[in-house]
């Protein structure tokens, strides 16, 4: 069993169109591993525990119970880590410029409007029980007097990966790439750098638009982590919650 979300690198020193497909194709298939791996331990909070065991006395009276003691692990980190919603402040000695405070509280106005509270509990649970999550900020294409310019949205860490660069010590990230499925299985892949925005097919061939300027000048995405070892809350229990079904099932 793998324990721990995969970090994906790259050593090329730019990520340009003419090599993007290549960092694609050797990282898709590490990056399967994670995916498969959280929606286990997905299925896994939400009640599906096979009892792991074989049952050779009195085989006829079979009773199986999940106390699922995951679901609790996760509901509490959730309400005592990710309760209160994220507010930033103007740390105390830090600046009397009042410009400064005020465009705090502005920023903090921006998350509200983006309903930032319910989409950081979306964040909380991929965080907890995948051990990482992602998060996407874009300019506001809808804006109006007194909304926020920007957006942020949540994104599924079983279709999102950041690329880190093996090459720079601070392992910076290269690459973040999200994509959706459709109905046939094939995938399209939305990809950005700092610099520019690519859209691939399953074939790995750019799409049309592929290679377009990215207005922001940085890379949109934010990878969350639960902790350095990149696990799940309740990742590390999950022999001893296997033993407490079997105990209580017995």
């Amino acid at each position: 069993m793998d324990f721990g979300r995969i970090e994906l690198f790259t050593d090329v020193a730019e990520v340009t169109r003419d090599n993007l497909i290549d960092i694609l194709r050797s990282v898709v298939a590490e990056h399967e591993k994670n995916a498969s791996r959280i929606q286990g331990l997905i299925d896994f909070e939400k009640g599906y525990q096979p009892l792991l065991r074989v049952k050779t006395y009195r085989a006829d009276i079979n009773c199986v119970c999940t106390d699922n003691l995951a679901n609790e692990i996760v509901e509490f980190k959730q309400s005592y880590n990710w309760g209160s919603p994220i507010t930033l402040v103007v740390r105390e000695g830090g600046t009397d410029n009042a410009r400064i405070a005020e465009a705090v509280s502005l920023l903090n106005r921006c998350y509200q409007s983006q309903d930032y509270n319910a989409k950081q509990q979306q964040l909380a649970r991929f965080v907890e029980i995948g051990g990482v999550g992602y998060t996407y900020t874009d300019i506001n294409t809808n804006y109006v007097e007194g909304e926020s310019p920007f957006t942020i949205d949540v994104l599924d860490p079983r279709c999102t990966f950041v690329v880190r660069s093996s090459r720079y010590l601070d392992r910076r990230i290269m690459l973040s790439v999200t994509y959706f499925c459709d109905k046939h299985g094939n995938k399209t892949f939305t990809c950005f750098t700092d610099r520019q925005r690519f859209e691939v097919n399953s074939s790995f061939e750019h799409l049309p638009g592929s290679g377009e300027a990215n207005p922001l000048g940085i890379n949109p995405s934010t990878e969350w982590i639960r902790s350095y070892d990149r696990m799940g809350c309740f990742e590390r229990q999950i022999d001893e919650l296997n033993n407490l079904n079997s105990l209580v099932s017995d």
